[in-house]
């Protein structure tokens, strides 16, 4: 939040997509969306992408993107890369998994209420004057 996070600034990149989401080659979805209905998510998708998938491809690929196949797998979970990290810096290893609970609103078990309540002011005030929303109501 202090301008040293990854793919900082971050509210610009966010924003420059959330601007041209409307655009043909544009597809943007919420982790939120993908739990509520992963197969109706990813034939969305894959329409998009101008593809046909059987729907047992569609099974097959839900499964395979599952959280809990997604957390194994050393492909997508970071957890070399974060351990070498930690190590070139001479951290202590880390206490948990990068990728935690898999769940929407995993973070209120994770941080703090006054962490919270930063976080959602640095969320307001990039995010006013948009109509981005972090979370669909």
């Amino acid at each position: 939040m202090d301008g040293k996070e990854n793919y900082h600034p971050y509210w610009q990149h966010v924003l420059q997509f959330w601007e041209k989401r409307q655009e043909p080659n544009v597809f943007i979805l919420r982790y939120e969306e993908m739990l509520k209905d992963p197969p109706g998510m990813i034939r969305r998708i894959v329409n998009f992408l101008g593809k046909k998938f059987t729907d047992q491809q569609i099974t097959q690929l839900v499964d395979h993107v599952s959280f809990e196949n997604m957390k194994k797998n050393k492909a997508v979970n970071h957890e070399d890369g974060i351990r070498e990290l930690r190590q070139r810096k001479g951290l202590p290893e880390a206490q948990h998994n990068h990728m935690r609970s898999g769940k929407a609103d995993g973070f209120k078990a994770e941080m703090s209420p006054e962490l919270i309540k930063k976080v959602d002011k640095w969320i307001e005030e990039n995010t006013k004057n948009t109509d981005f929303k972090v979370m669909e109501p």
